[in-house]
């Protein structure tokens, strides 16, 4: 998994090396997260009872884990992020249970100052995100496969 990682990104840096010139004024960043949550669920979806062979609460860790890595020019700009979202001690020793996804992946082209278009997997963050947007309370979070075109 780590090889295959550290495969993936110097392959992204070598390829933007090679596509575009030197001399042309680009920023490449790497960013990374990591999110444990600690919880306590007594009466998780229902009601608590204080029957004590029913009601046991549940207390367990969570965790998300991303790395990204992103290409921005001036008119051109791409981000891709990793994501690991897991629950300590629920998966067995010795065991290699896949649980590494590509939360986001999308490439962004301007056309003009107006106008760009953005396409691949990518969040949405609109408004008070009800109705579209990333649930980002929730660990594993909400992209969405899209071409966005921006108009301002």
């Amino acid at each position: 998994m780590k090889k295959s990682l550290l495969a993936c990104s110097s392959a992204f840096f070598i390829f933007f090396q090679f596509l575009f010139p030197q001399n042309s004024s680009a920023q490449f960043t790497v960013g990374a997260e990591l999110r444990p949550r600690l919880e306590l669920r007594n009466g998780y979806r229902t009601l608590p009872v204080d029957d004590p062979d029913k009601g046991k609460p549940a207390f367990f860790i969570s965790q998300r884990s991303r790395i990204s890595l992103g290409y921005i020019q001036k008119k051109f700009s791409l981000k891709v992020t990793f994501q690991d979202v897991r629950t300590w001690g629920d998966e067995e020793l010795n065991q290699d249970v896949p649980s590494t996804g590509l939360h986001e992946a999308y490439g962004q082209i301007q056309f003009s100052d107006q106008t760009s278009l953005r396409i691949g997997r990518q969040e949405f963050v609109y408004d008070d995100e009800r109705l579209l947007g990333n649930s980002n309370w929730g660990q594993q979070s909400k992209s969405f496969d899209a071409a966005l075109f921006k108009y301002s």
